[in-house]
């Protein structure tokens, strides 16, 4: 009978500190919004989601992340090809406000498409 009891209290407690942290992790993320980058998921809408990995990347998120942040060029998305390359980078030179260089963006993609 007192084994029993004592796994009943420890289950109790243990509800109760699971429920105890819920609550406290509910009330932080209220007040603590996650920061979320505008730019990478207006380029993810233009990636074509087939998380491939020919860009390197596990993931188009992570791809959209680091094309957003610079770390790679608005080229990397090989499944996508040049349609994908010119939306990414209008994306991103109209949230930065400025025009994009076509001439630019189309020499990086033939150098690339060559290697």
């Amino acid at each position: 009978m007192l084994d029993l009891l004592v796994v009943v209290k420890t289950l109790a407690g243990i509800v109760v500190l699971a429920a105890a942290s819920g609550a406290i992790l509910a009330a932080a993320a209220r007040r603590l919004p996650a920061q979320t980058d505008h730019r990478a998921e207006a380029v993810l809408a233009e990636l074509p989601g087939a998380n491939c990995g020919a860009c390197g990347m596990a993931s188009c998120f992570s791809t959209a992340a680091a094309m957003s942040d610079g770390r790679l060029p608005v080229d990397a998305c090989v499944f996508g090809g040049r349609r994908v390359a010119e939306m990414v980078g209008r994306v991103l030179d109209e949230q930065r406000g400025r025009p994009i260089a076509f001439g630019a963006l189309l020499r990086t993609w033939t150098r690339r498409a060559r290697v």
